[in-house]
């Protein structure tokens, strides 16, 4: 049963993403940044809403130009539910996250010392080209 399962999920992985159902939620500015909240309807959270993205970009920069993407992922994915319908190990991230919430890590912690870090590092690159 677990080797039909495996063998199935395994085609999944040869599909492209589908990001032809990504939209625009909103844009906001903040700490010199502006701030693109996206949702995308092609993958929907395992109990409610879809699956949510930030994209930061410094004002007074081109938003079209090449530059590296960086990338905060967090925890979770994982899970299942029960033969009762309860989400193990509980349902906390399986509904679409607010802008509010996917920002509230920049504020504090290692994201807080990462962003200056990470400007100094690009614009260093950019000096380069």
């Amino acid at each position: 049963m677990v080797l039909l399962g495996v063998v199935a999920l395994s085609g999944c992985l040869n599909q492209p993403g589908d990001t032809a159902r990504i939209e625009l939620v909103s844009s906001s500015t903040a700490k010199g940044y502006r701030l693109d909240y996206y949702r995308n309807r092609a993958y929907p959270c395992a109990v409610s809403g879809y699956q949510t993205f930030v994209v930061l970009t410094k004002l007074g920069t081109d938003p079209a130009a090449t530059r590296p993407m960086w990338v905060k992922m967090h925890g979770g994915g994982i899970g299942y539910f029960n033969a009762a319908g309860t989400a193990v190990p509980s349902e906390r991230w399986m509904h679409e996250e607010s802008l509010a919430s996917l920002m509230g890590s920049f504020d504090t912690g290692l994201m807080a010392s990462v962003l200056p870090v990470m400007h100094d590092w690009v614009r260093a690159r950019l000096a380069d080209d």
